[in-house]
C-alpha cells in the first residue's frame, strides 16, 4: 500500500475522531448550559411562588378582619342612630 494513501487513512480516521470528540463536547456544553438555565429558572419560580404565598397570607389575615370591622360599624351605626333619636326626642 503506497504510503500516501495510508497517511489519508489516518488522516481521516483522526479528522474522525476529532469531529466525533468535538460533537461530544458541543452536546455536554449544551447539556450543562441548559441545566444551568432551568437551575436559575425554577430559583426564580419558587422565589414568585414564596411571594406569592407571602401575599396570599396578608390578604388572608384583612379577610378575617373585614367581617369583624363591618359588625362593628353596624354596631355604631345603631348607636349613632340611637342618640339621633334621642337627640330629636328631648328637642
Amino acid at each position: 500500500m503506497p504510503t500516501s494513501i495510508v497517511a489519508a487513512i489516518v488522516a481521516g480516521v483522526f479528522g474522525l475522531i476529532t469531529a466525533i470528540i468535538s460533537a461530544f463536547i458541543a452536546a455536554y456544553t449544551a447539556s450543562n448550559r441548559t441545566n444551568n438555565e432551568m437551575k436559575v429558572n425554577q430559583a426564580v419560580t419558587n422565589e414568585k411562588i414564596d411571594n406569592l404565598r407571602d401575599e396570599v397570607r396578608e390578604y388572608g389575615i384583612y379577610a378575617k378582619r373585614v367581617p369583624v370591622l363591618e359588625e362593628q360599624i353596624k354596631n355604631l351605626y345603631t348607636r349613632l342612630k340611637a342618640v339621633e333619636d334621642k337627640v330629636k326626642k328631648d328637642e
